[in-house]
């Protein structure tokens, strides 16, 4: 017998370490550092030795870091004479 499980937007999706250094692209041990210098969210531990991420929080680190990139990023101004 299954039981499906009724997809509710509400409902957080929890994410393990390989899928948040998957996302991120940086490693375990960076993530931690990370995490130690409150400049990541730390993750929920729901067992002894199990540690999941709010896949949200993740995602809002994520945007949060490429909106920094993108407002501090320059870009190298162009000569548009072409007079020789």
């Amino acid at each position: 017998m299954t039981h499906a499980v009724p997809s509710n937007p509400s409902i957080e999706r929890a994410v393990r370490i390989r899928e948040v250094c998957n996302k991120t692209g940086v490693s375990r041990t960076h993530l931690y550092r990370l995490i130690a210098n409150n400049k990541f969210p730390a993750p929920i531990h729901i067992s002894e030795r199990i540690s999941v991420w709010r896949e949200a929080e993740v995602n809002s680190w994520l945007r949060e870091k490429f909106l920094s990139k993108t407002e501090h990023a320059t870009y190298p101004v162009q000569d548009t004479d072409q007079s020789v």
